[in-house]
């Protein structure tokens, strides 16, 4: 394991740790040259895809099974890309009694998404912890079936994101994962281009 002496992206030992949980899931071990550069799950999946040798363009057979699941899980609402989440999941009442539905069948957890949570609870986790991110919860009338499907893939990656890699999809959305249970940030969140440090308040 290579000693990480780094400014920029991993300053801290939160930082240190997430870097050490992508090498560990991917088996890799990152130079610290090139740690100092990766300052966004889009950067960490590019390096990753290409020391891997992952395709940056391929089909994800994971990403087909998840859409199918949803689509049959949102049946009644005959869901595709476009679809507003909106639609499909206006209340919290509606998104936990899916979300039930899901674990109970297939043991796959539903994201969390920012709007559907009690906002008392958000603000109490928020004053116990001192978060301070430049994080923007997802607006309902601009997120789609097709989010819903990568948030899917990304907060079950365990189970849905493992080698061999179709390709750099995959690996981004594994990364976003890690990331997320790392920091307790939803997946649903982050964005491939959000920063660690400045946006996700990863130290």
């Amino acid at each position: 394991m290579a000693v990480f002496m780094l400014v920029g992206l991993f300053m801290g030992l939160d930082s240190v740790e997430l870097l050490v949980r992508f090498e560990k899931y991917f088996e890799v071990e990152v130079p610290d040259a090139v740690a100092e550069t990766l300052s966004t799950p889009v950067d960490v999946a590019a390096w990753v895809s290409q020391y891997l040798s992952v395709p940056v363009e391929a089909i994800s057979p994971s990403r087909e099974v998840v859409e199918r699941q949803l689509q049959t899980l949102f049946a009644e609402h005959a869901p595709v890309a476009n679809t507003k989440l909106a639609d499909l999941l206006p209340s919290g009442k509606v998104w936990a009694r899916y979300a039930q539905w899901l674990a109970d069948q297939i043991s796959w957890q539903l994201p969390e998404i920012g709007w559907l949570r009690p906002p008392r609870a958000r603000g109490w986790l928020n004053q116990l912890f001192k978060w301070a991110t430049a994080i923007t919860p997802p607006d309902p009338n601009s997120c789609y079936f097709a989010d819903l499907i990568d948030w899917t893939l990304a907060c079950n990656y365990e189970f849905l994101l493992t080698k061999p890699w179709q390709n750099q999809y995959e690996v981004l959305q594994a990364i976003i994962g890690i990331t997320s249970d790392s920091s307790g940030v939803e997946v649903s969140e982050i964005k491939p281009d959000s920063r660690f440090v400045y946006d996700l308040g990863i130290d």
